[in-house]
C-alpha cells in the first residue's frame, strides 16, 4: 500500500480520538498515560527504533520502526510480551521509554519502579531483567509530566511549571540502584513550563515543546548535570502541532505524531540546534494506521 506523506501540520485545530498501528490499540504519549488508555513509548535513538504501547486492558506491546526519512519500514508489529509476575501495566499512572530496553513507570500510590526489556533483537528474547519492577523512588505522583532523559536522567514538571532534574545510580552488574544525585531532591532547572500543553521526550537533553497556538519549540539541557544550561527556546514547527492527538519523540530528531484518524506520521529534526531543518523536505511520512 502507498504510505502517503504529510507536511508540517498547518494551523487549523481539530479534535481526535488515537488508534495505533494494530486496530485494538491506542498510541499515546508516555507522558499522559492514565487508568484505563494507552501509551506509546519510545526507545532506540537509531534504528531500529522500539516503540511500545500498552492496551486499555494493560497488554504490553512491541513495534519496532526501521524506517528512514522517506521510506516506511516495520521490522515487526505489535509483539505482545507478558509483564512481570504481578504487573499489570494499566495500573500505572504514567510509564516513560528511556532507551536500551529500560522503562520507568509510577504507580498509583506515586512510587518510581525501573524495568528493563530484554527482546530478542538485542538479547534473542523476550524477558524483564531480575531488577525489573525495582521501586527506586517515592513521591512522584504529583508531577504533571515526567520523562526519562536516558543514562538515568529523569525530567520532571511540577504543578507549578517548575521544570526538576532527577539522576538515579546503577549498582554492580549494570542493575539499577537506588541512590539519587542530590539525595533524591529535585534540582530546579527551568520555570514556566506549565503553559505548554505538549512536552516531548527528545533524548540526551533535548526536549520539544507544542505552545497554546500549535508552534513547536526546541530546548536542549546542554549539560543534563542539574544546573539551568538550555540553549534553544525556539520554534522550529511553525504550527499546527496541536492538530495531532499525540506528540511523542524517537530520539535522533525523531518526532512521531498521531492524528484523530489514527495515523501515526514520522518527522525529523534534522539540525537538533534550534533552526528549522526538516527532512524529506518537512513532509511528514505515514508509517502506521
Amino acid at each position: 500500500m502507498k504510505k502517503p506523506t504529510r507536511r508540517l501540520p498547518s494551523t487549523s485545530r481539530r479534535t481526535f480520538l488515537a488508534t495505533s498501528a494494530a486496530a485494538a490499540s491506542a498510541l499515546m504519549s508516555d507522558l499522559t498515560l492514565r487508568p484505563g488508555t494507552a501509551l506509546a513509548g519510545i526507545d532506540d535513538a537509531i534504528a531500529p527504533r522500539h516503540i511500545y504501547a500498552i492496551q486499555t486492558d494493560g497488554t504490553f506491546l512491541v513495534y519496532v520502526d526501521n524506517s528512514s526519512d522517506t521510506a516506511a519500514n516495520w521490522t515487526a508489529v505489535a509483539q505482545p510480551v507478558a509483564g512481570p509476575p504481578g504487573v499489570n501495566w494499566a495500573d500505572f499512572t504514567k510509564v516513560m521509554a528511556a532507551g536500551d530496553g529500560v522503562i520507568y513507570a509510577i504507580d498509583t500510590a506515586g512510587a518510581l519502579r525501573y524495568f528493563r526489556l530484554l527482546d530478542p533483537w538485542r538479547n534473542g528474547a523476550f524477558a524483564w531483567s531480575t531488577d525489573s519492577n525495582t521501586v527506586i523512588g517515592t513521591g512522584w505522583g504529583g508531577f504533571t509530566t515526567v520523562m526519562a532523559g536516558g543514562d538515568a536522567v529523569l525530567y520532571a514538571v511540577d504543578g507549578g511549571g517548575g521544570f526538576n532534574f532527577f539522576r538515579h545510580s546503577w549498582a554492580a552488574g549494570g542493575l539499577v540502584g537506588t541512590s539519587w544525585v542530590n539525595a533524591g531532591a529535585s534540582l530546579p532547572i527551568g520555570s514556566g513550563w506549565q503553559g505548554f500543553p505538549s512536552i516531548v521526550n527528545g533524548h540526551g537533553g533535548t526536549v520539544y515543546a507544542v505552545n497554546d497556538s500549535g508552534a513547536l519549540l526546541f530546548y536542549l539541557d546542554h549539560a543534563q548535570v542539574g544546573q539551568s544550561t538550555w540553549v534553544g527556546g525556539t520554534t522550529i514547527g511553525p504550527g499546527g502541532w496541536n492538530s495531532f492527538v499525540n506528540v511523542f519523540g524517537g530520539g535522533n530528531g525523531i518526532i512521531y505524531g498521531i492524528d484523530g484518524a489514527g495515523n501515526l506520521f514520522r518527522y525529523r529534526d534534522r539540525a537538533r540546534n534550534g533552526t528549522m531543518d526538516w527532512a524529506n523536505g518537512g513532509n511528514g511520512l505515514q508509517i502506521g494506521s
